[in-house]
């Protein structure tokens, strides 16, 4: 009977948990975003940004595989720092989980919607309003049995991406890729970000590789080329079926294209991942509320929720723009932390009995600037 080896088991899990991680609702605004900048713009920016994002979690990795004990990003920035730059990171790891929150509510109730309205009728406010009340009531049950299940129907989501793929590829129109529109042309930028998020779970991976943590590096170079090239087969059947009629979650327009079938397949999926990832976000949130800053279970609770609440109750309306300024504010901010860490434990804490990842300070320096200077072009603009 075919069976693998440790390895292979180990190597798998790690990168399972990298993949389910990565994808999310990010995917459902990239075909939206190069549609309206032009294919052949939104893959430079998937490509680019993919290396980019392959080169943070080496960086990043490099920390975790010479610091001893489980930590995350918080903790890293305290132990190599100080508190203050401990407190920095944990602003922006809770600005990113809430504009990821944010983003799971509009999209996930209109997806609800989608499955619902037709025979309950309704707005797609109230769906939106309905995903947000028992979201944030079963986080505050801390039903953990369900977020566990991410992984899984992440993998389903992959599976209903290829099928989609398969479906499409015979109907994509070569015109479709030829449109690019300047006024639009950094629209990809901070979606993509979003969508390639996913750098901390490293350390977990890290502790699933156990004593094959060395090939760490290996299994995440794997993994994200992986989501990159689903990304790119996504884009590419979308927008060559929908081209300049591309929906802002890309399955709505798809679905009218494709038939019926294709919708409600793409949407099941999309609002079963969309569900965990709200949960598994907010649990992210409580519990370092809980264990980092001490707080009760109950008010831990109330800080994950109060942010998010807000911005949809007083205005947040647009998925894509949401999803574009957290990736490109919150997402740029962290690369900027992780290349600050790299840097540190390169220069004065990497342990010579294991080779360190070697990257010149010049290009994690263009790396730093740049996501800084995207973070602060998104900020200049308005949130919602």
């Amino acid at each position: 009977m075919f069976s693998l080896s440790k390895k292979t088991v180990a190597h798998l899990q790690a990168g399972e948990m990298l993949v389910g991680t990565m994808i999310g609702v990010g995917v459902f605004g990239i075909p939206f975003a190069f549609a309206q900048a032009g294919f052949f713009v939104g893959m430079m920016y998937l490509a680019l940004l993919g290396l980019a994002t392959i080169t943070l979690q080496l960086m990043y990795a490099e920390v975790t595989l010479q610091t001893s004990g489980h930590h995350q990003m918080v903790g890293y920035m305290r132990r190599y720092f100080s508190s203050k730059w401990a407190h920095v990171a944990a602003v922006v790891f809770l600005g990113g989980s809430w504009g990821a929150l944010v983003a799971y509510i509009l999209l996930g109730g209109a997806f609800l919607a989608q499955l619902l309205m037709p025979f309950f009728g309704g707005t797609e406010r109230l769906y939106q309003g309905i995903f947000l009340t028992v979201g944030f009531a079963l986080a505050l049950g801390g039903l953990r049995l369900i977020s566990d299940a991410e992984m899984y129907l992440v993998g389903l989501l992959v599976a209903a991406i290829l099928v989609i793929f398969v479906r499409g590829v015979l109907d994509i129109h070569v015109l479709n890729f030829l449109t690019t529109s300047a006024s639009h042309a950094l629209l990809p930028y901070g979606i993509v970000l979003f969508s390639l998020g996913g750098v901390h779970i490293i350390p977990e991976m890290r502790d699933a590789l156990g004593r094959y943590r060395s090939d760490l590096r290996s299994v995440i170079i794997k993994s994200s080329l992986l989501v990159i090239v689903l990304y790119a087969l996504f884009a590419l059947v979308v927008v060559g079926v929908t081209g300049s009629r591309t929906t802002e979650e890309a399955l709505f327009g798809l679905g009218a294209q494709l038939g019926t079938w294709v919708l409600v397949v793409g949407v099941i999926m999309g609002l079963l991942a969309t569900a965990t990832s709200f949960l598994t976000t907010t649990m992210g949130i409580k519990d370092m509320m809980e264990y980092d800053y001490r707080l009760t279970k109950v008010l831990s609770w109330f800080v994950m929720m109060a942010v998010p609440l807000l911005f949809f109750v007083f205005g947040a309306r647009n998925f894509i723009r949401v999803i574009g300024f957290t990736g490109a504010v919150f997402g740029g901010l962290t690369g900027v932390l992780i290349v600050m860490l790299y840097q540190r434990v390169r220069t004065h804490y990497c342990n010579r009995q294991a080779k360190c990842f070697q990257l010149s300070k010049t290009i994690g320096a263009t790396i730093a600037v740049v996501f800084l200077l995207g973070a602060l072009f998104e900020m200049a603009r308005p949130i919602l």
